[in-house]
């Protein structure tokens, strides 16, 4: 099986960190929030431009769900608790470099 995916974006951080970059950097925070039923939260975004000035950059952000899954239900049935996740909404977004 193959699977081609879109590549983490440097120039994108959150205090959050990122469950799925996680899965190919352990060093990687994940520090998620918890929202209660029909509570909401700010979850404030980082875009740190790379690009020359006039340069148009386009993206998305993914907002994700996480839990724990227990490691005796999964496929390998290790000991221990595992985050799992789902995306859930996306936002795309666009900006030109100005400066």
């Amino acid at each position: 099986m193959r699977a081609t995916t879109a590549a983490f974006d440097p120039a994108v951080s959150s205090l959050t960190g990122d469950l799925w970059l996680g899965s190919t950097n352990a060093a990687t925070a994940f520090t998620p929030y918890v929202v209660d039923p029909g509570q909401s939260v700010a979850i404030p975004v980082t875009i740190t431009p790379r690009d020359s000035p006039g340069s148009r950059v386009t993206g998305t952000i993914y907002i994700a769900d996480s839990s724990l899954v227990s490691g005796f239900v999964t496929y390998n049935e290790l000991p221990g608790n595992y985050p799992e996740g789902s995306d859930v909404a996306a936002f795309p977004y666009s900006y030109t470099i100005t400066k």
